[in-house]
């Protein structure tokens, strides 16, 4: 209703600059600021969706706020006035363009540094009114009525404290807008999370049931049956219902009627029997047929060395080899 109110006495103008705007005017500037505030911190719950809409208006008044002060063109800096500039949409950036600001890691440490710098200095600054404001026992007038402090200052001291909480409001808005923005854009992903899961049931929710008799389909059914994968495994991963992965129906077949993989398959017999099929393992009557094979050959061995013996003996005869030594 006060905003309202501001508006229809257009306190302020888009082309009017800090030095015409009057001095008891500049507090009104302050008021989508705390409107801002108040819809940030109204009590709302994320489960039924009430606090996105909170954050949604919080974000549109602190932008209001901005862009109030913006006109003036003397309160933000020109960095912060780079930042607004950013905004693809003056009234309703996304969160993307908020949160991308300012994308480099070292100048977005350089400027909080540069903001916290600023803070200190225009808490230092308005301490005087924070005192004022905090104290319950203000100076009373003789009527009554606390007297107010800005009666006993200057004019330009008061539009210099006004300037100066501005300015102070300035930071805390853009502060307040990134932190806005993460958490919008939390509740947005954890929405999408919330519909993926609320589909994943509702495809559980339809399984057969069981009767009285403890009967289910579902355990019984046929396994080399062609299933569809989204009844195995959800989008995000999640196993629905227990599955094998077999290359042929006799892989499958072996599997449920096997003996298994710790009992042996055959007995010791059926296993001689298949080694000797196969001709891996030689029989009683081979070996035989093997060292008559053997003798035979040293039988022919022996015959060839007699026989190079004999040789030798018709081309050396006896005392061939001594005949000069003998002679005279």
């Amino acid at each position: 209703m006060l905003q309202s109110i501001v508006r229809s006495l257009s306190l302020f103008s888009a082309n009017e600059a800090l030095a015409e705007v009057s001095t008891a005017y500049l507090p009104f500037a302050t008021l989508s600021y705390y409107e801002a505030i108040l819809y940030q911190k109204s009590l709302t719950d994320a489960a039924n969706g009430s606090r996105q809409p909170q954050l949604t208006k919080a974000k549109t008044k602190i932008l209001q706020f901005l862009t109030q002060i913006d006109s003036f063109n003397e309160i933000l800096s020109s960095e912060q006035r780079g930042t607004l500039n950013f905004f693809k949409k003056s009234y309703n950036p996304s969160n993307e363009d908020i949160l991308g600001a300012n994308g480099d890691p070292t100048l977005k440490r350089a400027s909080k540094i540069a903001n916290f710098r600023l803070e200190k200095e225009l808490k230092e600054k308005l301490a005087i009114l924070d005192s004022f404001y905090a104290t319950e026992s203000a100076d009373q007038s003789e009527d009554g009525i606390s007297e107010d402090i800005f009666q006993k200052m200057d004019e330009d001291d008061v539009r210099s404290l006004y300037v100066d909480q501005l300015r102070l409001f300035s930071v805390y808005a853009f502060r307040d807008l990134e932190l806005i923005a993460m958490e919008l854009q939390m509740l947005l992903n954890s929405k999408s999370q919330l519909q993926a899961q609320s589909k994943e049931d509702s495809r559980q929710d339809a399984k057969p049931q069981i009767d009285k008799f403890e009967y289910t389909a579902k355990l019984e059914s046929d396994p080399t049956k062609h299933k569809v994968v989204s009844d195995l495994i959800s989008k995000l991963g999640k196993i629905l219902q227990p599955f094998v992965i077999t290359s042929n129906k006799q892989q499958l077949r072996r599997e449920v009627f096997g003996t298994g993989q710790v009992l042996p398959s055959m007995s010791i017999e059926e296993y001689l029997d298949y080694e000797l099929a196969n001709g891996k393992m030689a029989t009683g009557g081979s070996n035989g047929a093997l060292s008559d094979s053997d003798e035979q050959t040293d039988d022919s061995d022996e015959e060839v060395r007699k026989r190079e013996w004999d040789d030798w003996k018709d081309e050396n005869p006896k005392g061939s080899g001594n005949m000069k030594a003998n002679i005279g």
